[in-house]
């Protein structure tokens, strides 16, 4: 099931994506309330056309978004970087997360090389510790796509 927050009248609302557009959810709070209590997501009135909507980030406001770097080999190469011994961690701001298709700016006085990268997103649904593999997929809750966004003269000209 495709689940997507969009915005209506300056609220988020929840919806189903179906092949005839977004069919809202008679779930009256956000994404991040809906993981926590995992409810149906009833459908609610007729499809909306993706067209005529505006979709918000797919979760408006994370705890916390932890990213691994180098994580392939192949990004590895491209970055003629020696393979990490261990995961490359690093913390993006919930702050930074725009819906689909919003516009991606920066300050061209700041920064002058930024660069992309396509990543998929993992949703955790629920809090785990020290737990087997097993225990960590049943903690996803959703997968997502993700445009990674970085400012590569800035990262690099602090040493890390």
């Amino acid at each position: 099931m495709k689940i997507a927050q969009f915005y209506d009248k300056e609220r988020i609302r929840l919806g189903i994506i179906d092949a005839t557009g977004c069919i809202p959810c008679d779930f009256k709070s956000d994404m991040i309330d809906f993981i926590k209590k995992r409810p149906d997501c009833t459908p609610f009135g007729k499809a909306i056309p993706l067209d005529s909507i505006t979709l918000a980030p797919p979760v408006s406001s994370p705890s916390k978004i932890v990213a691994i770097g180098l994580n392939y080999i192949n990004h590895v190469q491209e970055q003629k970087a020696e393979t990490p011994k261990f995961p490359l961690i690093f913390a993006k701001f919930p702050s930074s997360l725009i819906g689909h298709n919003d516009l991606i700016t920066w300050d061209v006085n700041l920064t002058k090389k930024v660069d992309f990268e396509a990543e998929l997103a993992i949703i955790i649904g629920k809090r785990v510790h020290k737990c087997s593999e097993t225990e960590a997929m049943e903690a996803i809750f959703g997968y997502t796509c993700a445009n990674d966004v970085s400012a590569r003269d800035l990262q690099f000209g602090d040493g890390q």
